[in-house]
């Protein structure tokens, strides 16, 4: 997967493991730090899983996002 730009929209995020941590508890998707590849501030997906999969991730994603955007 190519390596995908984390923003921190708020304070309670600082950095991208935090991103992938707090992104598992809260919906239950794991993501890859970008820094475990040489690329801070990123976060890897997987994007082989079944279309239905990808979408139910996809949704938990941006509500996680849009919960923590300003």
């Amino acid at each position: 997967g190519l390596p995908i730009c984390v923003v921190y929209a708020d304070n309670s995020i600082t950095s991208d493991a935090d991103f992938c941590h707090k992104l598992k508890w809260e919906e239950s998707v794991e993501i890859l730090p970008g820094k475990c590849f040489s690329y801070p501030g990123t976060v890897r997906l997987v994007i082989t899983p079944p279309h239905d999969v990808l979408r139910a991730a996809s949704a938990r994603i941006a509500a996680f996002c849009q919960r923590h955007r300003k």
